[in-house]
């Protein structure tokens, strides 16, 4: 504490005072405040207006920011916070002012280290995004050629009918661990609020069916007994049709996945309310305990079902998580039950159900009767394909080939640049991460010189690489690793869109 008169000359220091500011009493007396309370901003390094003057000219009491610096007389520096208020005689006339200020170290420290912290939690979970998004494309990659291949071989109905069948266990398992790595992005994108919906009013019957049939081949190996009743007068609901098949999937997979042969399955939709259906699907599988249902939706937890332990029927232990997110984000609710281990378990889904008024026509469904290039010609049309992974390069542009493409080839941007300037091109098809830059500038750079459109592929499929994408003017963002059916559909509808215009 310091005391001055109405001129704002020392009268009193205290002891806590001297320490402070380095003045003893006797050596502060009649000095002027600003010579022994010497303050700055910290941020600008600038002097410090003198809180006493103006508690002595606004005859009030003023406090100082929360970046003041007391300079000591030795040239310490500490952070201050302090006040100062005018002194009044007995018939409230101003005869001076007392400053209070106490040295604030600590908290800054402490704020400090709060902020440090803070700094890092950030940088470190920008660090796991980044690791994820990298992880995810360098696994992509090299799952591409073997998709291309295995779902082009398991439609060629020019192979014997076990040959097929191999390589449809094969395209099946890549797209298991595609959806693997989906999941894992996924969880991402909740932890950061960026998981997004594009919502039209969809069938859910028909979502069931098509979920049921990804999962046949191991109901049918495992000899399970399947009962399906839609009996709900309503399945319309407005959602995303990608997001509800990955929930009802990843309940329809454990159920398969954790049922015994010989089991039973039972897929069930009712009215729940008016305006709600409720879908039920019930197992007689290896079941719940109370322990699991508690966590049964929370990230990465898996029950340990039998002596083996939670991995003997492998998975991340994100699926149900993530299932509960893209419901509530629908407005609805899931829930599990169980009687306990070996008892079986039932999983509920209740959604909002459709105004029968606001239902379009059902359009014809996507990849109907597929055969491996089945109804899908290029015409000699001339396509720039860009990928530097050798693998998928040749793979894509033999199968482009196949369909009767004019295929070029580039594994870089200079490459692709230079491809491009020699002879005229209809389509591109490019990675976005090229040794020698991306996509992106290549696409803004073809469509520029050449008035080219393209497609992107990538082993980065974020909201935001797509609208990057988008932005570079690519027409379509393919995410790896992709089937053949799937870019069949994509330049097939690419091309719709080009006779359409004309």
């Amino acid at each position: 504490m310091i005391a001055t008169d109405v001129d704002g000359r020392i009268e009193f220091l205290n002891s806590v005072a001297e320490e402070l500011t380095g003045w003893t009493r006797a050596e502060a007396l009649g000095k002027g405040i600003a010579e022994v309370f010497d303050i700055l901003d910290e941020r600008t390094r600038q002097p410090g207006a003198s809180p006493v003057h103006r508690a002595l000219h606004e005859r009030t009491t003023v406090t100082i920011g929360s970046h003041t610096i007391l300079r000591a007389r030795s040239g310490v520096e500490r952070p201050i916070e302090d006040s100062a208020a005018p002194i009044r005689s007995a018939d409230g006339e101003v005869i001076g002012a007392v400053v209070v200020f106490h040295d604030v170290t600590r908290q800054h420290e402490a704020r400090a280290a709060v902020e440090r912290a803070r700094d890092e939690a950030l940088a470190a979970s920008r660090a796991k995004d980044d690791f994820l998004a990298a992880l995810s494309h360098e696994l992509r990659t090299p799952l591409n050629p073997a998709l291309l291949l295995a779902s082009q071989s398991s439609a060629n109905t020019q192979l014997p009918e076990e040959v097929r069948a191999d390589f449809a266990t094969i395209e099946k398992h890549i797209l298991l661990e595609a959806r693997l790595i989906d999941d894992l992005l996924d969880i991402t994108k909740i932890a950061h609020g960026k998981l997004s919906l594009a919502v039209a009013p969809v069938d859910l019957a028909g979502i069931i069916c098509d979920s049921l049939d990804t999962v046949q081949t191991d109901i049918s190996r495992k000899k399970l007994k399947v009962t399906l009743r839609l009996n709900a007068p309503n399945h319309w609901v407005q959602g995303d049709r990608t997001r509800l098949q990955q929930v009802i999937w990843n309940v329809l997979n454990n159920a398969v996945k954790f049922t015994p042969p010989g089991g039973c399955l039972s897929i069930v939709t009712r009215a729940a309310s008016p305006n709600e259906v409720e879908m039920e699907i019930t197992d007689t599988g290896a079941g719940i305990t109370e322990s699991e249902l508690a966590k049964l939706f929370v990230p990465f937890s898996q029950g340990d079902h039998g002596k083996n332990g939670a991995h003997r029927f492998g998975g991340l232990g994100l699926g149900l998580a993530i299932s509960r997110v893209i419901v509530e984000m629908h407005h609805g609710r899931i829930e599990a039950r169980s009687l306990g281990r070996s008892q079986g378990a039932t999983i509920t889904m209740v959604l909002p159900t459709l105004a029968p008024e606001r239902v379009a026509p059902p359009a014809a469904a996507k990849g109907a009767g597929r055969d491996a290039g089945a109804g899908h010609d290029g015409r000699g049309r001339g396509l720039l394909l860009v990928e530097d992974h050798e693998a998928t390069r040749r793979t894509t542009a033999r199968l482009l080939r196949a369909r009767n493409y004019d295929v070029a080839t580039a594994a870089s941007v200079a490459e692709a640049l230079e491809v491009a300037a020699t002879r005229t091109f209809d389509l591109v098809l490019s990675d976005i991460g090229l040794p020698d830059g991306d996509g992106l500038t290549l696409m803004r750079a073809l469509a520029e010189r050449h008035q080219l459109r393209g497609i992107a592929l990538s082993g980065y499929g974020t909201e935001q690489d797509r609208a990057r994408s988008e932005e570079s003017g690519f027409v379509a963002h393919l995410i790896k690793p992709i089937t053949v059916h799937a870019m069949e559909e994509v330049l097939t509808e690419f091309w719709t869109k080009v006779e359409t215009a004309r």
